[in-house]
Formats: structure tokens, C-alpha cells, sequence
């Protein structure tokens, strides 16, 4: 069985049997909890005909979100994704393995290149730096295949840490449409308003409100600005990425 804290969700409809809620709402990989318990949980809804696919998620492992994604592909159900509150990172890769993507009006997509944390001497460290290469291409390749837009301009973006609107996601291809704000999408747990101290050019109106109880519901309060992430909190961040795989 799986553990109580997860960072995704799966549920058949209540009301139409034929359409599937799936939630990732949290680092991807986090837990102990693996692609492999995502795959069996979406692969048992037969006779599905539509997933909808929400996300709100700082991003993760890049391998666990490739076996995802391949999962979404070959399940028979049309996907639609839909970005709640952020897509960032791994996560924005996520997304396209939809059919159709829907952003909500103040959500964000993220992109940049992969990244990880290694140890070891010369040549170990200059084999890391060609496998985050290899996954770099791979990224570039899905974007563009996306969006059809050139590599070299994606390769570009990516490296810059590129956050989009919605507005700014639609126009460049990464989302369909937009869709309403989703203010509960703000409230996001603790690991995940410390994952989001990674990264670089956060957006000022980037606002999210920490749920340190796993059941507590939205807070109608106004989210703290994301300032409030700590330097403690990004060191102890990257410490702990030391004990884990390749992640964006």
C-alpha cells in the first residue's frame, strides 16, 4: 500500500466513470515514492476516456518524469494537463505528454537545464557534466518538438532559467490556453516552498503560502511573498540532493 504522503493523487471521477483526476502536487520522486507507483495507479483505470492531469509542482527527478510521461502516453485516454500554479523545471517536461495543455491565468512554467549535485574527482565530475548534457538535448528536443521553435533559441531560454506567464506560455507554444486562476494552488507544502529556492529569477508575483500539516485545507489568508524562502532552507535543500539522482 501506498504511504499517506505522496506528491501525486490519483482518483476516478465520482461522478463520470470514464474521466480520471491525477494530482502532482509536489517534487516529483520525493517520499520514496517512485514513477513505479504512479504507472500501476494509472494503468488500473480502465475505461477511461479522459485524464486531466493537474500539476503544481517545483519539478524533480528527470528520470522518474520520463517514466511518467510514458506511462500518460500509452495509457488509451485522452490527456489533458493542466498547469494549477507552477510548472517548473522537470515538471514543465511533464506536461508534455498531453494531448491538450491548459494554464491557469496566474500560473507560471519554468524551464531551464538540468542540474545535479556530485562528488568525486576529475573524471567522475566531467562524466556527469555529458550525461547533464545528454538530458539537456533531450529537453531541447521535447520543447521544440512542442512549440516549434528553433533549438538553439530554446537551448538559450533554458539556460537563462526562463520563467513564462500564462500569457507568455501560450504565445510561445508551451500551453493551448488559458483557463481561471487557481487560488488554492497557492497553498503548497513545506518541501515545496524550500524546493523553490533552487532556482534563479523567481517572479516577483510568484506568491505561495506554506501547508506544513499534509491535511490541512487552503488557507484563505493572502500567500507570503516568496522572499521567505531562507538561505537555511536552499542549504539544507542541496545537502540533501546529494543522496539523490540527477533532478531539475
Amino acid at each position: 500500500m501506498k504511504p499517506k504522503q505522496s506528491w501525486f493523487n490519483i482518483q476516478r471521477n465520482a461522478i463520470s466513470n470514464t474521466t480520471a483526476d491525477v494530482y502532482v502536487y509536489d517534487e516529483i520522486g520525493i517520499w520514496g515514492i517512485t514513477a513505479k507507483e504512479f504507472a500501476t495507479e494509472l494503468n488500473a483505470l480502465t475505461a477511461v476516456e479522459t485524464i486531466h492531469l493537474h500539476v503544481n509542482s517545483p519539478g524533480g527527478s528527470v528520470v522518474e518524469v520520463l517514466a511518467m510521461m510514458q506511462a500518460l502516453k500509452q495509457h488509451p485516454g485522452k490527456v489533458i494537463a493542466y498547469v494549477d500554479g507552477l510548472a517548473a523545471s522537470s515538471a514543465s517536461r511533464l506536461i508534455l505528454a498531453a494531448d491538450e495543455i491548459l494554464i491557469a491565468e496566474n500560473a507560471f512554467i519554468m524551464i531551464h537545464n538540468v542540474w545535479s549535485m556530485v562528488m568525486g574527482n576529475a573524471a567522475e565530475i566531467r562524466k556527469e557534466a555529458d550525461v547533464l548534457d545528454k538530458f539537456d538535448a533531450g529537453l531541447v528536443n521535447d520543447y521544440a518538438k512542442r512549440t516549434g521553435k528553433e533549438p538553439a533559441e530554446i537551448e538559450a531560454l533554458m539556460a537563462a532559467d526562463t520563467w513564462f506567464t500564462a500569457a507568455e506560455a501560450v504565445e510561445f507554444g508551451l500551453a493551448d490556453a488559458t483557463i481561471a486562476e487557481q487560488k488554492a494552488a497557492a497553498c503548497v507544502s513545506e518541501n515545496f516552498f524550500n524546493r523553490l529556492g533552487d532556482f534563479r529569477n523567481l517572479p516577483e508575483d510568484l506568491a505561495v503560502e506554506v501547508v506544513f500539516e499534509e491535511d490541512a485545507p487552503p488557507s484563505p489568508v493572502e500567500p507570503e511573498p516568496i522572499s521567505n524562502v531562507t538561505p537555511l532552507a536552499v542549504y539544507q535543500r542541496r545537502v540533501a540532493l546529494l543522496e539523490t539522482e540527477i533532478t531539475i
